[in-house]
C-alpha cells in the first residue's frame, strides 16, 4: 500500500503516467514463470536496478508486498469457487472462466490453467506445497529452539551465550 499525498488515502496501486510499469505489473511478469514469492522478489529488486544497500533495506518490504498479492491471486479463484450466495447476482459463467484460466506452478517450473490441470498437476501442486509448509515448520521449530535457549540462558539474544555447544 502507498500513501496519496492528494487524496489523503492509502492506495493499492499507482498508475505511473511515465511509461514505468507498477509494482504488481513487475509482479506480475516474474509470476508468469515462478510463484516462487522469494524469487518474485528477487526479480522486482532487479527489475527496479536497486542498489545492494537499497535491496538491504526494503527487501522485506517487497517480499511482503509480493506475498500479499500472491495470497490475493489465490484468494480471488477460492472465492470464484464458493457457490452463490443468496440474492447475489453473478454469471457463474463468466466466474467459471475467470477460475479456469488462472495459472499455478505446480511446482516444475511449468504453469497451468485451473481448467487444463491434470489430477497429477494438482498433486504435484499439494506436495510442493506441503514442501513449503515444512520448510516453514522447520524454521518455526528454529526459532523455537532459539526463544528456549535465550530464556535457559537468561540472556536477550544468542549472541550473549558464551556456553559453548558440544
Amino acid at each position: 500500500m502507498l500513501y496519496d499525498n492528494s487524496t489523503n488515502l492509502y492506495v493499492d496501486q499507482v498508475t505511473v503516467t511515465d511509461g514505468l510499469p507498477t509494482f504488481s505489473q513487475i509482479v506480475a511478469e516474474c509470476a508468469q514463470q515462478t510463484d516462487d514469492d522469494m524469487q518474485i522478489a528477487s526479480y522486482v529488486c532487479r527489475r527496479l536496478q536497486l542498489t545492494q544497500y537499497q535491496v538491504a533495506i526494503l527487501w522485506p518490504v517487497v517480499l511482503d508486498r509480493c506475498r500479499t498479492i500472491s495470497r490475493n491471486n489465490v484468494r480471488r479463484v477460492e472465492q470464484a469457487a464458493k457457490p452463490n450466495k443468496p440474492g447475489r447476482k453473478v454469471d457463474p459463467t463468466a466466474d467459471r472462466v475467470l477460475r479456469m484460466t488462472t495459472t499455478f506452478t505446480p511446482g516444475d517450473g511449468r504453469r497451468v490453467t485451473w481448467g487444463e490441470a491434470t489430477i497429477a498437476d494438482h498433486e504435484m501442486r499439494i506436495d510442493f506445497l506441503g514442501r513449503k509448509r515444512s520448510g516453514l515448520d522447520a524454521t518455526m521449530k528454529r526459532h523455537r529452539q532459539a526463544i528456549d535457549d535465550i530464556r535457559r540462558a537468561g540472556v536477550n539474544c544468542l549472541n550473549e551465550i558464551t556456553e559453548v555447544a558440544k
